[in-house]
């Protein structure tokens, strides 16, 4: 998304862009160095997903917030984790794993939803709401994602963790009753 395009004209901020460059730069640094052992240690397929996740919600709050600092703040992360939903995606495509064929394209798809809504588009969009392009792409990225989280059977790790939770609980409950 081009979001620096769409925070110049939310804000009325042009000069503070260069600031949003500065910021979302270091931390895409960050992200970029991090991105290689984050991948080599969670599976790719659902840290792509987390990583969309985390970007829609990225994209809803800056749709919403009133604050320039803030958005900066979020286009950083936003922007750190469509970097780490890249890397992950990328070693999907190198290592072979079990997802080939369509599911590779399909997946490639997510690329395009976080580069995404051009300026002719957006700018249409914008004229409706200055916060429309960040909650469309906001609703788009949590359908693709809701897309793979179906197909990934997160609900065994859920469930799981919850067990896991409770019966800390359970035990933490009976050792101060006794």
């Amino acid at each position: 998304m081009n979001i620096d395009y769409y925070l110049a004209m939310k804000f009325d901020a042009e000069k503070e862009i260069a600031l949003l460059v500065a910021i979302a730069s270091l931390f895409s640094s960050f992200a970029t160095l991090l991105s290689a052992k984050i991948v080599t240690e969670i599976e790719s397929l659902k840290l792509h997903v987390v990583s969309t996740v985390i970007q829609a919600i990225t994209y809803g709050l800056i749709g919403i917030t009133p604050v320039f600092t803030l958005a900066v703040f979020l286009v950083a992360l936003g922007d750190s984790a469509l970097i780490i939903a890249d890397s992950s995606l990328e070693n999907i495509f190198t290592n072979g794993q079990e997802q080939k064929g369509s599911i590779i394209a399909i997946a490639g798809v997510s690329w395009e939803i976080s580069a995404g809504i051009g300026k002719l588009l957006g700018t249409a969009i914008f004229s409706i709401s200055p916060e429309a392009p960040f909650l469309i792409s906001m609703a788009i990225l949590f359908l693709y994602a809701t897309f793979w989280a179906s197909k990934l059977r997160f609900e065994p790790i859920v469930a799981k963790t919850v067990d896991i939770l409770f019966s800390q609980d359970v035990n933490a409950g009976a050792e101060s009753a006794s």
